[in-house]
């Protein structure tokens, strides 16, 4: 239907899932058919790290699939936009409504260390807020799975991967901090 994000691996979409009868954010990569062995795995290795964290504030994976040679996840699609495009938009939170994001962000996260996964990248923009203004941690792209001991992709040494350095600038000084009383 239309572009939602951007990132480094792959271009969202909102799309509608026939067989779902609803509207998904379906994640493509970028390179398509021509992506590497190693973006194809690691494509694969996000949606089943995703897809095995079972928790209200963790956008659900309703499938992974290949059509054409291009391989896909289909996610829920959260309306609101990200904590990022949020606090570009308005500034920085007031502590307490950071508090109240992030508290149950936490228990997702747990829900992924209990799963053995860990995410590595949390930062505003893989934060996504719904209508009501709940907070649903995403994009698990850089997720390391303890369970397998062939996760090594994504960590070989040497390579950087995901945002190195966060926040991308000091606080204060252009605006983009996550909350007003504690940067």
């Amino acid at each position: 239907m239309r572009e939602l994000a951007r990132g480094a691996m792959g271009v969202v979409y909102l799309a509608s899932h026939a067989g779902l009868g609803r509207e998904v954010a379906l994640k493509v990569l970028h390179a398509g058919a021509d992506a590497s062995e190693d973006e194809a795995v690691r494509f694969l290795r996000e949606g089943r790290a995703a897809a095995r964290i079972e928790h209200a504030h963790a956008v659900k994976i309703h499938e992974i699939g290949e059509e054409r040679g291009l391989r896909y996840l289909a996610m829920e699609y959260v309306r609101g936009g990200s904590l990022a495009e949020r606090i570009q938009r308005e500034g920085p939170l007031e502590g307490r409504e950071v508090a109240s994001l992030f508290r149950p962000l936490c228990g997702a996260l747990h829900e992924a260390h209990t799963r053995a996964i860990l995410h590595r990248d949390l930062k505003p923009a893989n934060v996504l807020l719904d209508e009501s203004g709940r907070a649903l941690l995403t994009d698990f792209g850089l997720a390391k799975d303890l369970s397998q001991e062939d996760d090594l992709i994504a960590t070989r040494s040497g390579q950087i991967l995901g945002t190195p350095v966060y926040p991308p600038s000091r606080p204060g000084r252009n605006g983009r901090r996550l909350c007003r009383t504690h940067g």
